[in-house]
């Protein structure tokens, strides 16, 4: 039996003569896969003695079948796929439906045998990946992001969405359990690498990813003149405008569009307070953890007099 990749979304009341185009063509392509069917022998029912001990074996009828390069090659894409015979096995092929019920059979020796539907669902395993996004944040504790897919948000992140409407900040909401497909957002974490999983929800890549002032990028970008992007700059963390020509931002983040704003510099308002978020972060205790100021910049150890962040809580050096 083959395996072939197949260009079409099938619902369970398709009719088939529709999809005759789709067949053609994923026949013509080489099968992702073949496996070997077990066999039985005609006229002989379940159970004979003269049928192959693998064939009459039921808990042998489960296949598994390898496709985890098929699938991480697809990217967003909704992966279909479709089982047919070569064209040299002239054999006739038999699947049992999820409808199955138990199994009563006539032998040849004519005693009668039941198999239970339980044991009557043969299964064709995908093994495959989730697709998923390696985001290291620095020692600023914040970083941009844009993925094509739904994801996860890691344990010890923040995620947000910005916008931006007058004045000199930006008003971050926070993104709660999942990050939508396309949605560019700002991270919030401390120092580290963050994997971020897709779900299981089906997306399609947007041309142009944006979601409230911020547009995502999928290859590094020099973005446009008078936009902002993130940096730990004189002002502390937040977002800088940039001249268009000596500024880009990577694959997979974003930058920020305010057409009013005319400062160098843009804050970020997390729910009344202009600091980073990192306060409203909550990590394992660790004595070890890294030490950070509001403005998100990591410290070392001499600490000057004013307000720190360690473990996701301020505290204050008098």
């Amino acid at each position: 039996m083959n395996v072939y990749a197949y260009g079409n979304d099938f619902a369970e009341n398709t009719i088939y003569a529709t999809e005759e185009n789709y067949v053609t063509a994923a026949t013509e392509k080489a099968a992702l896969d073949t496996f070997t069917v077990n066999y039985g022998v005609k006229g002989k029912a379940l159970g004979s003695d003269a049928i192959d001990s693998a064939y009459a074996d039921i808990t042998k009828w489960q296949t598994t079948v390898d496709l985890t390069n098929y699938a991480n090659s697809l990217g967003s894409e909704y992966m279909n796929i479709m089982l047919g015979k070569p064209d040299d096995e002239t054999n006739s092929t038999k699947f049992f439906t999820k409808e199955q019920g138990d199994l009563t059979v006539k032998l040849s020796n004519g005693t009668t045998t039941t198999a239970s539907a339980s044991d009557l669902i043969p299964q064709l395993t995908l093994v495959y990946k989730k697709a998923s996004y390696n985001l290291t944040v620095g020692d600023a504790g914040a970083a941009t992001l844009v993925l094509p897919y739904e994801a996860t948000i890691p344990s010890g992140v923040k995620a947000y969405t910005l916008s931006y409407t007058s004045g000199s900040e930006i008003t971050a909401t926070e993104v709660s359990t999942t990050i939508p497909a396309n949605t560019p957002v700002l991270i919030n974490a401390s120092a580290g690498t963050y994997t971020f999983e897709a779900t299981d929800t089906k997306t399609t890549k947007a041309a142009t990813p944006t979601s409230g002032s911020l547009t995502g990028v999928w290859t590094s970008t020099t973005v446009p003149s008078g936009s902002y992007i993130l940096y730990n700059g004189t002002d502390g963390l937040g977002f800088y405008k940039v001249d268009g020509s000596t500024n880009t931002v990577a694959a997979n983040h974003a930058y920020l569009t305010a057409t009013a704003a005319t400062a160098k510099s843009l804050s970020i308002n997390y729910n009344g307070s202009t600091t980073t978020g990192i306060s409203n972060i909550t990590n394992s205790e660790n004595d070890n953890a890294p030490i950070f100021n509001i403005q998100g910049m990591r410290m070392d150890k001499n600490l000057p007099k004013g307000i720190y962040i360690k473990n996701g809580k301020k505290f204050v050096v008098k």
